[in-house]
């Protein structure tokens, strides 16, 4: 008879991380799920985390914890989940085309947020999710100050890229006025659900 080898804890927690987010993805672009901003997208994402990584516990002492907005190195983390002793950090971004938000300040968010996760250490799996009903983030050819933070799909940065926003020392907001090196390769390859567009990246 051929031995049945469990998946590894981490192994566990991306398929928990992957499942719950298509589950939920689906969800919005169904429109079973209204979400407005970030608080609502976590709320919802981290519900389904926690029935599904219950699930995925196999042995008899093992355990899945959740903690929202926790503290690492006086920086927040959106999700942090752990199967024993095996640990993911989770960094969320929610655009809706609505808010009329600034499109390049926005982008150069997720880049800080790509950049963050990487250095956060004592995880084994470091997940990126972005969702957006605003297609220009995806499939606009972005110029002048976006062009410089393109999160288009299909853009990669090779892993050690120095990302220099062409707008430092123009403007008086300096908060955004510094360069972002990605540790890692970073592919952003989105998909497209029903006018949503949805970004899953792990590090």
């Amino acid at each position: 008879m051929k031995n049945v080898t469990p998946q590894s804890k981490e192994q566990r927690l991306i398929r928990i991380l992957d499942s719950s987010w298509d589950i939920l993805s689906q969800r919005i672009a169904t429109g079973r799920v209204k979400i407005n901003k970030e608080a609502s997208l976590q709320l919802h994402y981290s519900s389904i985390l926690l029935a599904h990584g219950e699930l995925l516990c196999i042995a008899p002492d093992e355990t899945f914890l959740i903690e929202l907005e926790s503290a690492n190195e006086k920086k927040s983390i959106d999700i942090v989940c752990s199967l024993g002793d095996t640990k993911a950090a989770v960094e969320l971004k929610c655009f809706r085309k609505a808010s009329s938000r600034a499109m390049d300040y926005d982008m150069y968010d997720v880049l800080c947020d790509l950049e963050r996760l990487a250095s956060y250490a004592g995880f084994a799996v470091r997940k990126f999710i972005c969702i957006t009903d605003n297609p220009s983030y995806v499939k606009s050819r972005h110029s002048g100050h976006a062009g410089s933070v393109t999160i288009r799909d299909g853009t990669f940065y090779n892993g050690g890229t120095i990302i220099v926003p062409s707008w430092i020392g123009a403007w008086k907001d300096s908060s955004r006025d510094r360069a972002v090196t990605l540790a890692k390769d970073v592919l952003f390859d989105w998909s497209e659900n029903r006018g949503w567009y949805s970004l899953s990246i792990t590090l």
